[in-house]
């Protein structure tokens, strides 16, 4: 068992050596703060300045020195304003003053604090400024169109010593629009252009120089239509509207060479005294006068035609060109005729054409007029005869569907189709009719119903049931 002087000593030997430890490392750490090369935890202040404005006056505003709103300097501490800003120019600049701390040695000690910056804007407004010009109209006379003046318009001006000084503009001398556009600058008592430091609204208007008047007509013609092309060069205007040495050309004017009715358009153009073409100083006004070739008027006569139903269509392209008169080697052909398929009547409406010798439709070239005749179908006559049958009762209907044709006939490809009557008890009876329809039987199989292409008469045979 260990005696306790022992432990005592023990523990006094320990707690020695670490105060010796915990002061080498503070001398250490006091010496390296006084080398600069370790520091404290740095203070955290914040700096302030305010928003200033004002607009452009050509003097320079200054910022505001800088107030702490959190935190503090340590004891023996001051702030030292070295600069302030200050500005002239128009623009948005930062209110940052230039500090520096120094400690009661008048060392800079700016580096043992955290300065959170809130520095406000120095503002230097443009001058508002507007600037007006008004438009200009005249025709043309071959000299350029001024614009106004330049103009400040309303309650805007210049700061005193500044001009506006005009570098140039645009003009106009052709017939036509454009917008006013101005060179210019701002200039201060020195000379230095200053047009930024104003917001300048322009106000521009336009030139215009509206182009010479001339008025043109043309000529009309109308002709019957006879194979050749039709034009008219005729034109009406006033010289004296042209400018001296001025010629007018035409360059073109319509042509025609089938029925029709057109403006009698044209083109032209106006030269100078060089040959040069000046035709856009010139606003011309057209009068366009009528070209028109009528086409040459005919009349057609179709014949008529008749027959009775015999289970063909009827047609008939019999005419005959009753007036007028066709170009030569023109020729009238049939393009289609009308088909009369069932009883009645219908206009033989003929559909011709009319070709060239190149075999080209000119029909077009003509106004044609019909006189038509009548295509008339007229019913078949036919007389039907039923069957006659007796028998002695049996009690079975007795019923015959036989007959003849003891008159007329059926058109080729047609067949009858009929029902008679049933008689089912002693006694006699004409063997009427019941249903009766005629077919007609298209090559091609096709079944039509042409019952309504005869004129049907009927003699009844006999039925008879005999008692027993």
């Amino acid at each position: 068992m260990k005696r306790p002087g022992n432990a005592v000593k023990a523990t006094s030997y320990t707690a020695g050596i670490f105060i010796i430890a915990a002061a080498t490392l503070l001398a250490v750490l006091l010496l390296l703060s006084v080398f600069g090369l370790i520091h404290p935890r740095k203070e955290r202040i914040t700096l302030y300045t305010p928003d200033i404005s004002k607009s452009y006056d050509g003097q320079p505003i200054s910022g505001t020195e800088p107030v702490i709103t959190a935190g503090s300097l340590l004891t023996g501490h001051q702030m030292i304003v070295r600069n302030i800003p200050a500005f002239t120019l128009s623009g948005e600049y930062e209110n940052k003053p230039d500090v520096v701390i120094l400690d009661d040695t008048g060392a800079d000690v700016t580096d043992y604090y955290d300065i959170l910056p809130a520095y406000g804007t120095i503002t230097i407004r443009q001058i508002p400024l507007m600037l007006i010009t008004r438009g200009k109209v005249k025709e043309y006379d071959g000299t350029p169109l001024e614009p106004d003046p330049l103009e400040i318009f309303g309650h805007n001006s210049l700061l005193p010593g500044h001009t506006l000084v005009v570098d140039g503009h645009n003009t106009l001398t052709l017939p036509g629009e454009a917008n006013i556009e101005y060179v210019y600058r701002i200039l201060d008592e020195d000379n230095t252009d200053v047009t930024a430091q104003y917001d300048v609204k322009e106000f521009f208007s336009t030139l215009t120089v509206t182009p010479l008047k001339l008025f043109i007509t043309t000529g009309s013609d109308t002709a019957l239509f006879s194979g050749q092309t039709m034009r008219n060069d005729d034109i009406t205007y006033d010289p004296s509207l042209l400018l001296p040495g001025h010629s007018l050309q035409v360059i073109s004017t319509t042509e025609i060479s089938q029925p029709q009715s057109v403006p009698n358009e044209c083109r032209v153009r106006i030269i100078d005294s060089n040959g040069v073409d000046v035709t856009a100083i010139y606003g011309i006004e057209y009068t366009f006068g009528t070209l028109q070739l009528l086409p040459r008027a005919l009349r057609i006569v179709t014949q008529s035609a008749e027959k009775i139903y015999d289970g063909t269509p009827l047609t008939c392209d019999q005419w005959e060109l009753d007036s007028g008169r066709l170009l030569d080697g023109h020729r009238i052909t049939i393009r289609q005729l009308p088909r009369q398929e069932q009883i009645g009547a219908m206009d033989n409406a003929i559909e011709f054409v009319i070709l060239d010798e190149s075999d080209l439709d000119v029909t077009n070239y003509y106004s044609i007029s019909y006189d038509y005749g009548r295509l008339r179908m007229q019913p078949r006559p036919i007389t039907i005869r039923t069957g006659s049958l007796q028998k002695v009762y049996d009690g079975q209907p007795l019923n015959c569907n036989s007959y003849e044709i003891i008159a007329g006939s059926l058109a080729e490809g047609d067949s009858i189709e009929l029902v008679c009557i049933t008689l089912h008890s002693v006694g006699t009876s004409e063997n009427f009719i019941m249903e009766c329809v005629i077919y007609h039987i298209s090559p091609d199989g096709t079944k039509q119903d042409v019952t309504a292409c005869y004129r049907i008469s009927l003699d009844y045979g006999q039925l008879q049931i005999i008692s027993p």
